[in-house]
């Protein structure tokens, strides 16, 4: 009996293993967390304006084999900038990115990008391919810009949902210095539901990020940063690439299935996984079969 619960809580530890601080990495202080013991892997959340918190809850669970590396991205959640430091761009992420490797002193790293932070990811994988050993995009934002007026068109498939997501939006940065917390917060709320398979669960996701009124003034501020330009194409660039590479998508997402078929075409070492119960946060709406699949193919 006395193995027994040594065992259980020797493992308990080891899943429970955390860390959180900051990391002077280009000139800014980026908060960070780790979570688990075992083989590296950086996440990047998604935004620009969020923060890692809404990936913990469900994410977290990957802790059990893995040390999951999370960052607030400059500007961004622990990662306050003052007002006139928004003014950057996605080469700037992508050297964030870099300097969060060395940091950790990472010689590859396994990397898993969520909805913008898939876009991070990929245009880092360009600039530094023998970086990484393995890439996973989650429902990532698209490799062309071309594929976002698809977007737009997705997200008003459920017209309830839309309407009452853009009202709170307008609301919220029609007047950036006088933005309502609670406004914000329950447009983001029907934001969510606009892109989850079971609409629920999106209280899942808006409870567990950590808003007060000055991360969402800082996320007003990221609005204004212009990271890419509207005709953007790493498709290109992509083809060269020989990281090993995994492209998840939601069957109900707002992105659109084209820009993932398009990466699947380009590369020459990808796989693709479709989930059919699940829209934006597959991590989330099915658990189970995420941890599987990602630990899998971390793990070949």
């Amino acid at each position: 009996m006395r193995v027994l619960v040594f065992v259980f809580l020797l493992f308990s530890a080891v899943v429970s293993a955390e860390e959180s601080g900051h990391k002077l990495i280009n000139g800014v202080k980026l908060y960070y967390k780790t979570i688990g013991q075992g083989e590296p892997v950086v996440v990047l959340h998604g935004g620009p304006g969020l923060f890692h918190d809404y990936l913990l809850p469900h994410m977290g669970n990957l802790a059990k084999d893995f040390q999951l590396i999370f960052y607030d991205q400059r500007g961004n959640g622990g990662s306050a900038l003052k007002p006139e430091q928004y003014d950057f761009n996605m080469d700037t992420m992508v050297e964030d990115l870099e300097g969060i490797r060395k940091a950790f002193k990472l010689d590859k790293m396994n990397l898993v990008g969520h909805s913008f932070g898939g876009l991070i990811a990929m245009t880092y994988a360009i600039k530094y391919p023998d970086k990484l050993k393995t890439m996973v995009l989650v429902t990532s934002s698209p490799p062309d810009g071309y594929f976002n007026k698809e977007i737009g068109a997705n997200k008003n498939r459920n017209g309830f949902f839309a309407t009452k997501f853009l009202e709170y939006y307008n609301a919220t940065t029609s007047k950036p210095n006088q933005s309502k917390l609670e406004e914000f917060i329950a447009g983001m709320k029907f934001g969510e539901q606009l892109s989850l398979y079971d609409p629920s669960k999106a209280d899942t996701m808006t409870g567990a990020v950590l808003f007060d009124q000055a991360r969402l003034d800082n996320l007003m501020l990221m609005q204004k940063v212009k990271l890419v330009e509207e005709c953007y194409d790493l498709l290109p660039k992509l083809a060269d690439l020989k990281v090993r590479t995994l492209v998840i998508a939601g069957a109900v997402d707002t992105m659109p299935i084209s820009s993932y078929m398009a990466i699947m075409q380009t590369m020459k070492n990808a796989w693709f996984v479709l989930f059919n119960k699940s829209g934006h946060a597959p991590y989330a709406e099915q658990p189970d079969k995420f941890h599987k699949v990602l630990k899998e193919f971390i793990n070949k």
